[in-house]
């Protein structure tokens, strides 16, 4: 539960921080670019925040007994690069590169929701 606190919790500061910034710097000289590039982030980061909060959910019913394990083939090279692609901004911020070896053509069998869990969380 403290992973995932942790994660919301910097998730939530970086919505907050950019939606502080277009409130109270958002000027009639900002430029359509900077104003676009202020608003993606934002949206990028609102999409981090409910996929956080849809991974505690999930969790939270595995803990009861409630989730069942759907279990599928799928190419895990696409679920970790979307567990990279939550990451990216706080990576960025703190100077960190993510890379990912994993060839494009791999296929597991495991629940995808769960996979992502743990490459979040080890990531």
């Amino acid at each position: 539960m403290s992973l995932v606190a942790h994660d919301l919790k910097g998730a939530f500061t970086s919505v907050l921080g950019f939606s502080k910034i277009m409130a109270l710097r958002l000027k009639k000289d900002n430029t359509p670019i900077e104003i676009q590039k202020m608003g993606s982030q934002l949206l990028s980061n609102a999409g981090r925040v409910f996929n956080l909060l849809d991974e505690l959910l999930l969790w939270s019913e595995g803990q009861m007994g409630l989730q069942a394990k759907e279990c599928c083939f799928f190419y895990l090279a696409v679920e970790i690069e979307s567990c990279v692609a939550l990451l990216f901004d706080t990576a960025n911020i703190k100077g960190t590169r993510i890379t990912v070896d994993v060839p494009d053509d791999l296929q597991v069998y495991a629940d995808p929701s769960i996979t992502k869990t743990i490459f979040r969380n080890l990531t």
